[in-house]
């Protein structure tokens, strides 16, 4: 007998199949929990490795083992004519079954449902954040807002004595703003123009 006609004959593939939903399921469900819970991703990556470290373990074991009626038996105690391995591969068969179609709806209220509300929450928290930082004048606040591409531009000061001079301070704050707007990497940004009362 080949190797793969014994594989699919001891329901290694079906075990594979099964595992890898319930896997995939559970690693689904701690990646949406865990942060309600203040955890943080260490946890999330533990479960994921713990799974992926059983996957060899759990084919070996439906390898070497099978379920009789008289319970879990090594495969090299059970004679090929008392062998229930089509009667215990459709009990897998609905195993999977219910387990993708867990996984499926699961898949489908996250997609749908949760995410659309965690967006929300997300997207009030940063505005929040966002406010209290301008309240407090902390700089986060504008790359925040702004994103990392953006760039404030303050007027030059007249400094000389003559206060005919102005006029060339304000001229090179206009022609800075002036070339920043031409460059398409920062996009529209507001202009401000601010003229300190001395």
């Amino acid at each position: 007998m080949s190797l793969y006609s014994e594989l699919k004959r001891r329901n290694v593939f079906r075990v594979a199949i099964a595992y890898l939903a319930g896997a995939w399921l559970l690693t689904e469900v701690a990646e949406t929990l865990f942060p309600l819970f203040g955890f943080s991703e260490a946890p999330v990556r533990m479960v994921v490795t713990v799974l992926a470290i059983g996957f060899p373990l759990f084919l070996i074991f439906s390898w070497v083992f099978e379920i009789t009626p008289q319970g879990l038996r090594r495969e090299v105690e059970v004679s090929r004519e008392d062998s229930i391995t089509r009667f215990t591969g459709k009990k897998i068969d609905r195993v999977i079954i219910v387990l993708l179609a867990v996984t499926l709806g699961y898949f489908a209220f996250d997609k749908f449902v949760l995410s659309s509300r965690w967006e929300a929450s997300l997207e009030a928290q940063k505005a929040t954040e966002v406010a209290e930082a301008r309240k407090a004048g902390r700089t986060e606040a504008l790359v925040e807002s702004y994103g990392d591409k953006s760039i404030a531009v303050l007027p030059f000061v007249n400094m000389s004595s003559d206060v005919e001079q102005e006029y060339f301070s304000d001229g090179i704050s206009e022609e800075m703003l002036n070339l920043l707007a031409k460059v398409p990497e920062l996009g529209d940004f507001p202009f401000f123009r601010l003229r300190l009362q001395g």
